[in-house]
């Protein structure tokens, strides 16, 4: 059997500890609360930059491997009274780092009521169990309120059970999407037979109107995940996420989900998103999303997306552009989930690479401008930003109006 983590992780420190893990495989089966002034340091980067989706020797890192996880649709896994029981994973308070890891999820769906995101983080900083914060219940058995100064570096997510699992990613699971056309029967209830967690990090909504801030995530490879790959949610300040390279999600692989918290001083820098959506094919994800901001940027983003033969139309968006919702560009720009885009917003894009699975880069002059076609053409959309230059991204139509419009410049 696998050690468990120790003990003293479980205490409230005053001053500042740090865990040491050798390279081993460390078993949970509980969100854990991280106290602060913690680090933890495993043995060794398990990332090789120059080959970011090969994976390590295992006997040389350290592994904590989930020993549960989700494969039940209908479970109860936003709304569980007790998020230490309910998920699996750590839950990071203020000034905490960790560093040199790898973690292994074990959920093999996306339950019903986590549609909209509610958590199930490898990484969590501490905030709401549901994504509004309309009960009482926080992540991990925390106080709810925002994190600051957390380090996230040198983390391999998701890549341990690759070898068995990665065929298995983007499989038609028969009758699995017998009733997405109208919502009226199975709309991905079945198990995609992928172990990984629903999110790779995921900040949460929080009980303080102050949120989370300097957040660092640095040099972190994920190979899968349920839902998105990185989601930073609500009053979030000063974050920095850099050199990231994240595969095969089930949603958005980047999401800045400010909603009406005006979320700001965000930097994205140097990172790859491939393959969004794929956990739930045809339905839902592109590699850079928002829903609501006041400042970010994006700066030398590598978006590897497909081309899709047959998406599937949202049902509530007939006859609109907005019934495509996976793989239609590189950046989109969403006014839905409470996004607000006050003005004085500002979206910069510094530079990108915009290409299929196989490296190929799209061309705007092969696709098709400001939104997608009506009746899917299998083109990708391009708009012209605020300063004149043509970008890979677009702004559903239906979600933003006036001086709500999200303000985008964008720099080759």
């Amino acid at each position: 059997p696998h050690p468990h983590l120790p003990a003293p992780l479980r205490l409230l420190p005053t001053t500042q500890q740090h865990f040491t893990f050798p390279a081993g495989i460390y078993e949970m089966d509980e969100q854990l609360l991280v106290p602060p002034y913690t680090t933890i340091t495993g043995a060794t980067d398990p990332n090789n930059w120059d080959h970011p989706d090969q994976s390590p020797d295992y006997s040389l890192v350290t592994l904590f491997l989930a020993t549960k996880g989700t494969d039940d649709f209908n479970a109860n896994y936003c709304y569980a009274s007790d998020m230490v029981s309910t998920r699996v994973g750590f839950v990071l308070s203020s000034n905490v780092t960790v560093e040199r890891v790898a973690f292994q999820g074990l959920d093999t769906i996306r339950p019903s009521d986590n549609g909209a995101l509610c958590g199930g983080g490898a990484f969590e900083t501490k905030g709401c169990a549901l994504n509004d914060c309309s009960n009482e219940v926080n992540n991990g058995g925390s106080d709810g309120m925002g994190s600051h100064n957390v380090l996230i570096k040198d983390v391999r997510l998701n890549d341990y059970y690759y070898s068995t699992d990665g065929p298995l990613i983007g499989q038609e699971v028969p009758g699995n999407t017998d009733g997405c056309a109208y919502y009226d029967g199975c709309c991905f209830c079945k198990p995609n037979g992928v172990r990984a967690s629903q999110v790779g990090v995921f900040v949460p909504l929080t009980r303080d109107d102050e949120g989370t801030s300097e957040v660092v995530i640095e040099n972190v490879v994920s190979r899968a995940t349920q839902a998105d790959g990185i989601n930073l949610h609500g009053k979030v300040t000063s974050a920095l996420v850099s050199n990231v390279w994240f595969e095969s999600t089930g949603d958005d692989t980047f999401a800045v989900w400010g909603g009406d918290k005006n979320e700001s001083a965000v930097v994205w820098q140097d990172s790859v998103a491939i393959n969004p959506g794929i956990l739930r094919p045809d339905w839902y994800g592109v590699c850079v999303a928002t829903y609501g901001l006041y400042e970010v940027a994006f700066n030398n983003i590598t978006c590897r997306t497909p081309t899709l033969t047959n998406p599937i139309p949202d049902p509530n968006n007939s006859n609109t552009p907005s019934r495509w919702r996976a793989d239609t560009s590189a950046f989109v720009f969403y006014g839905s989930f409470w996004a607000s885009y006050p003005t004085g917003n500002t979206i910069n894009l510094n530079g990108w690479h915009f290409e299929d699975l196989d490296g190929n880069g799209y061309l705007s002059t092969d696709g098709t401008m400001d939104a997608p076609s009506v009746e899917w053409d299998g083109k990708m959309t391009w708009t012209t930003s605020a300063n004149g230059v043509v970008a890979p991204f677009y702004i559903p139509d239906a979600d933003t109006t006036g001086s709500d419009m999200p303000h985008i410049v964008a720099y080759e």
